[in-house]
């Protein structure tokens, strides 16, 4: 029985096309922008700030969701946020040589980031058990992507659950 509904359904979205695209970009998850500034993981620096008013991602949150939801399986209802993601690695003088040669980071205002104020959707989830009395920064997972190719940022776990 379970075999002949998949093949049923798999016939109707061929048969509909456009309306099958249509329902499943119907059913993707919104997007807000940051309000104010989210302190993350405990980790002086790290933040999610509220991008600037005219914010334009060239990477729609539909395209992400099309594109990863089978590995990240992001419900119908999630909300994704939109904002400046920064995660700094450490000062110059306390990174030294490491951060000087790794291409991939930013040096701004004699610190190191691996991130600084990229424009970024991010994706959260709470991971502690309900009624649990941990401060939200030890109970919530994030997920950041980056909002204008759609390539995955960074994760942020808790630690210690």
């Amino acid at each position: 029985m379970q075999r002949r509904r998949i093949v049923i359904g798999m016939a109707s979205v061929v048969v509909a096309g456009g309306v099958a695209v249509a329902v499943a970009a119907s059913l993707s998850p919104r997007v807000i922008p940051v309000h104010a500034t989210i302190h993350l993981a405990n980790n002086p620096g790290q933040v999610f700030a509220p991008p600037p008013a005219d914010a334009a991602p060239k990477a729609t949150i539909k395209q992400l969701w099309f594109t990863r939801r089978s590995f990240y399986k992001l419900p119908i209802n999630t909300t994704v946020l939109l904002g400046l993601y920064t995660r700094p690695v450490g000062t110059a003088k306390d990174c030294g040589h490491f951060c000087s040669k790794d291409r991939s980071l930013t040096l701004h205002d004699g610190v190191y980031y691996h991130s600084y104020r990229q424009l970024a959707y991010g994706i959260s989830g709470n991971v502690c058990p309900a009624g649990s009395t941990k401060p939200a920064w030890k109970c919530t997972d994030w997920e950041f992507f980056n909002a204008n190719t759609g390539k995955f940022i960074e994760g942020i776990a808790p630690r210690g659950l």
